[in-house]
């Protein structure tokens, strides 16, 4: 229910109020999907409750091995979103991601590596691993995928340059589907890890 008001951006505080009390009391019998979607609501709509925020982290990482890779980008996604920088939830879910990183598909490769710079967490062994897998899978990145990549990279400072070089080519590809905020993350990622072009190229 709380996943269907924050879908469609209705936000009513009594509900949300009441919805957050109820989930601290029921939160043990969460599945995974489940508490990903409250998770989701909450961030979408900004609610601000620590300790509902506390406990769903409690509880992530408690079913990390259970989640789904979606759930677990969502998860990161969320507390990035909330600038919530949980190191006990973030090193689950690096962990986790990297174990399974073959699993992700494109969006939840680049969400979850946005997610973990947003929140000025640069895991090495994790950024590394979506790197392998993304150069193995650049013909299906989109331009939102690229950017999120991109300036999640450039973010914490990680220049790894076949990527960058992959990144590019594909990006030539679907240059005319970039937005104007795919464009700009991009081209300010580049130029913060000053990645060289050939001019003959």
């Amino acid at each position: 229910m709380a996943w269907a008001f924050a879908k469609i951006q209705h936000m009513d505080q009594n509900f949300f109020a009441a919805i957050c009390s109820q989930s601290m009391g029921l939160m043990g019998q969460f599945g995974a999907q489940n508490l990903g979607n409250l998770a989701w609501a909450v961030a979408k709509l900004l609610i601000e409750d620590a300790p509902l925020m506390m406990a769903i982290s409690n509880m992530a990482r408690q079913k990390m091995q259970s989640c789904g890779h979606q759930e677990i980008g969502n998860i990161a996604w969320v507390f990035a979103t909330l600038a919530i920088r949980d190191l006990p939830l973030l090193d689950a879910v690096a962990a986790e991601a990297t174990q399974r990183m073959a699993h992700f598909n494109v969006q939840g490769m680049a969400n979850t590596a946005w997610a973990l710079a947003k929140v000025s967490y640069p895991n090495m062994p994790f950024f590394h691993c979506v790197a392998a897998n993304a150069l193995a899978t650049m013909s299906s990145w989109d331009p939102q995928a690229i950017a999120n990549l991109s300036w999640a990279n450039a973010t914490i400072t990680f220049l790894h340059e076949p990527l960058m070089a992959a990144i590019s080519e594909r990006a030539v590809c679907v240059i005319t589907e970039f937005t104007t905020q795919n464009l700009s993350n991009t081209i300010w990622a580049y130029a913060t890890l000053r990645v060289e072009y050939d001019a003959d190229c």
